[in-house]
């Protein structure tokens, strides 16, 4: 089931669905992205996640 997938790592601070449309996507979505993070967690990934974080907050796309 996805939302236990989705429970196997702490929350952190960005992720697939903050730097992937945030308030923008539905809640399945949401869920979908993370589970998507969690099986591809890794040092690269969470690179990743934090450089597209950067310019998704400065230019505030997805917010509410």
């Amino acid at each position: 089931d996805e939302l236990a997938v989705r429970s196997l790592v702490k929350p952190g601070l960005t992720g697939y669905h903050q730097v992937y449309g945030r308030s923008s996507i539905p809640f399945a979505r949401r869920v979908a992205l993370d589970v998507r993070y969690v099986r591809e967690r890794s040092f690269g990934t969470d690179l990743h996640v934090v450089l597209l974080t950067v310019p998704a907050v400065l230019t505030g796309r997805g917010a509410m």
